[in-house]
């Protein structure tokens, strides 16, 4: 079955036999995709695209070996062709593939916006806390207690939360009042 993929060339991998394996990165996607071709015609083509966007039509095929941790058939993919740029067609279809599974734990779909921002917010309240104690290391009496240490860092934290989220928001969202420490 022929498929259709947009992206870029990021690298280039001579292999066994006269091989060439190909990863291209595409948007939205986080490993690359790995397309393999011995055929001359088509190196030299895609040697010519290297860091521009361009088209790659491909084929997939089972492969004999089962992968062990699935207990599916590994899945070949054979380049077949490549061209320069992307046509309003080959960009509707890599639209149209499923998306992989992002490392936050969920489709990158199903987030919603106010998902989004309150993972980055405990992202930036766990930046803030470690920059607030990395500064205040050497700082610490040894007769202090730990509620004693939380009380003196915890405005510092604070600050560089609020500085933090204001150099990556919008103007218009700068007011935010919500601080969740």
């Amino acid at each position: 079955m022929s498929q259709t993929a947009v992206g870029v060339l990021e690298g280039i991998e001579e292999r066994a036999g006269g091989w060439h394996r190909f990863s291209i990165s595409m948007p939205g996607k986080q490993y690359p995709l790995k397309l393999d071709t011995k055929h001359a015609e088509t190196i030299t083509a895609a040697r010519e695209v290297i860091g521009k966007l361009a088209t790659w039509e491909y084929t997939e095929k089972e492969a004999d070996k089962i992968n062990p941790h699935t207990n599916q058939p590994y899945i070949n993919r054979y380049l077949e062709g490549v061209e320069l740029g992307a046509s309003d067609e080959a960009q509707a279809a890599a639209a149209s593939s499923p998306s992989e599974i992002s490392t936050a734990g969920g489709n990158s779909e199903q987030m919603t916006k106010a998902d989004w921002e309150a993972k980055e917010r405990r992202d930036f309240r766990s930046r803030a806390w470690a920059q607030a104690i990395t500064a205040s290391q050497h700082t610490a009496l040894s007769d202090e207690t730990a509620q004693q240490i939380y009380d003196r860092i915890h405005p510092l934290a604070r600050l560089i939360f609020v500085d933090i989220v204001r150099n990556l928001t919008d103007d218009e969202e700068r007011d935010d009042p919500y601080v969740p420490f």
